[in-house]
């Protein structure tokens, strides 16, 4: 057996601009599917909730089934997700990590992974 672990980071904004995103379009694509189904309404309780501005300025509606950037970002799962823990960066961008984490930009990722040599016969 073998096991292991990749770490790295992702600068918050970053996460912000294309995670976000991300996860709205596959979770409104998985509830406009079949609004009803098990896979769609724990998608749509804490998700399509409304009250927020998109980016197109519009308000987001709740329970329209169509999930808005906004709605996700601001739901207590994900943005509790997305509290930077690491300073890596300086004001001018560049690579500067302080171990102080004074200014936290960027979050820290990790996935373990156990592995099993392949037997073919």
């Amino acid at each position: 057996m073998i096991a292991g672990a990749t770490q790295g980071s992702l600068p918050v904004g970053q996460a912000r601009n294309t995670l976000v995103p991300a996860i709205t379009s596959n979770h409104t694509r998985a509830v406009q599917q079949d609004p009803c189904s098990t896979q769609a309404i724990p998608i749509e309780f804490p998700f399509d909730v409304g009250g927020c501005t998109k980016p197109d300025g519009t308000r987001a509606l709740a329970g329209d089934y169509v999930l808005s950037p906004c709605e996700v970002s601001s739901s207590s799962l994900v943005s509790s997700l997305l509290v930077p823990d690491l300073q890596l960066y300086d004001t001018n961008g560049n690579h500067a990590p302080n171990p102080a984490n004074t200014h936290p930009d960027s979050l820290s990722l990790a996935f373990g992974f156990m592995a099993m040599r392949a037997q073919f016969r």
